[in-house]
């Protein structure tokens, strides 16, 4: 693999590409505004099975596989998953009962795109409300999304979330049924995400699917862990987290203080949303020590320390919580857990021997 990389800034290999650049242009290049004619003429026909034969031209991977690194027929190729995708669901009109020729699709496919990188990156304040504008002028069906939040997003974690929002604002159900069974399949976990599949399954008539969803949420001891809304509001923030949105950290640790969750409280969280990854349990500990929360960053740490037995990190962090409270026989305890210390871990350790009364 190194080998290859190297290969890659060489003059050599600079030369084969642009070899074979040239039999491509030769072989196939040549032909592509043939190919697009083709593909016109069948868009032109309208029929249901032209749009079929179409579709079988890109199946054909002997077809396909010569065309890929061209932007039209890698749009097309999208455009067909897009076609299949919706006659199966039933959708009509869908994106090839428009009228469209292949140069119209690719601009449409290409304006979403542009309109969620816009909103995915906040370049605009009105990026969601153009988006929603330009879904429902173009009656882009949820199909479409859903295959853009698969194939061209960036950040299909941070849009899916505001198209939720978005989607909700606009009362657009059929695209919250989309956007919450999206999220459930690729993200799963979110419990709130959960309550308002199940609220939304409840007022369409389908009462036995919003009582699976409420009983994929379960339940979190009363009082412990606050109200239900305040589990819904930390619980998503731990699920972010699961996600590598580190943000998330800061979030949690200042709700946890502005709520006064107790310690108790942040231990049933922990118990029922495992982090899993051991750098996100620092991240914590680190948020709860900014926010003065000392309890809650030990009972972190502790935590952690069962589900990741032996992390030199965790450990040491939790040694370093206990010598600045002057607990050195604590302090001694999580150090001798160290398989293999550093010199630094023992000379901790003869200090806490040291200090021990």
């Amino acid at each position: 693999m190194e080998d290859r990389e190297a290969f890659k800034k060489t003059e050599q290999f600079a030369i084969e590409e642009e070899a074979r650049e040239n039999r491509w242009q030769q072989e196939y290049g040549k032909k592509l505004p043939e190919v697009m004619a083709q593909i016109d003429q069948l868009l032109k026909e309208g029929t249901e099975e032209a749009k079929w034969k179409l579709h079988a031209m890109f199946l054909d991977k002997s077809f396909f596989n010569n065309y890929r690194q061209t932007d039209e027929m890698a749009t097309m190729y999208v455009v067909m998953q897009i076609f299949e995708g919706e006659r199966n669901s039933g959708i009509t009109p869908g994106i090839l009962d428009s009228g469209r020729d292949a140069e119209q699709l690719r601009n449409y496919i290409q304006s979403i795109k542009f309109l969620l990188y816009r909103l995915d990156f906040e370049i605009d304040e009105q990026a969601g409300e153009k988006l929603i504008a330009y879904f429902q002028e173009q009656n882009t069906s949820t199909i479409v999304i859903e295959t853009m939040l698969t194939t061209v997003v960036m950040r299909p974690f941070i849009v899916v979330r505001k198209l939720e929002q978005l989607f909700e604002q606009h009362r657009m159900l059929k695209e919250l049924f989309m956007i919450y069974n999206f999220i459930n399949d690729k993200y799963p976990g979110n419990k709130r995400i959960l309550k308002k599949q199940a609220e939304l399954y409840a007022r369409t008539g389908h009462q036995e699917l919003a009582q699976q969803c409420m009983e994929q949420i379960g339940d979190y001891p009363e009082g412990i862990c606050g109200s239900r809304e305040t589990v819904l509001s930390i619980q998503e923030k731990i699920w972010r987290l699961r996600y590598m949105e580190k943000e998330a950290c800061t979030e949690i640790a200042r709700e946890i203080k502005t709520l006064k969750l107790s310690p108790e409280g942040w231990k049933c969280f922990l118990e029922n949303e495992p982090v899993f990854a051991p750098e996100y349990y620092l991240l914590l500990t680190n948020a709860m020590l900014n926010e003065e929360l000392t309890e809650i960053a030990e009972i972190t740490l502790l935590f952690a320390n069962e589900k990741v037995s032996g992390n030199e990190m965790i450990l040491s962090l939790l040694a370093d919580m206990y010598i600045n409270q002057g607990a050195f026989k604590e302090a001694l305890e999580v150090l001798e857990q160290i398989q293999q210390p550093s010199d630094i871990i023992l000379k901790l350790q003869q200090v806490c021997r040291e200090r021990i009364v």
